[in-house]
């Protein structure tokens, strides 16, 4: 679990004391961080002392807390837009392990765009 709040962090905290303006502008993900999210998802199937296999399950565990986590008392991520990403949730663990953090930057943009 520790590993999936690092790449919530790793994927968050480039932007976290950004201004907020009107010339919002699209994050994407570096190489950096594709490289990392492959890491990551390595590091917690075979170091982690729990050996958590990154599967649907956890995926769609950690979409909830990514939710949670940058919209804690829910003013600005409608229940409608987690649903959206819910049923894409299956392919996410893939995704992780491929390094494609699109669905996490979708999940921002759309954060910041509101």
């Amino acid at each position: 679990m520790r590993a999936g709040l690092v790449l919530l962090f790793i994927v968050t905290l480039p932007n976290v004391y950004a201004k907020p303006n009107s010339d919002f502008k699209e994050l994407n993900a570096r190489a950096v961080h594709r490289e990392a999210s492959r890491e990551i998802v390595r590091l917690l199937e075979r170091e982690h002392y729990a050996s958590r296999k990154v599967d649907d399950k956890l995926a769609e565990e950690l979409l909830i807390r990514y939710f949670d986590y940058l919209d804690p008392n829910r003013l600005l991520l409608l229940r409608s837009d987690l649903a959206l990403f819910q049923r894409n949730s299956g392919r996410l663990d893939d995704e992780l392990r491929r390094g494609d953090l699109g669905t996490g930057y979708a999940i921002y943009n759309l954060f910041r765009e509101r």
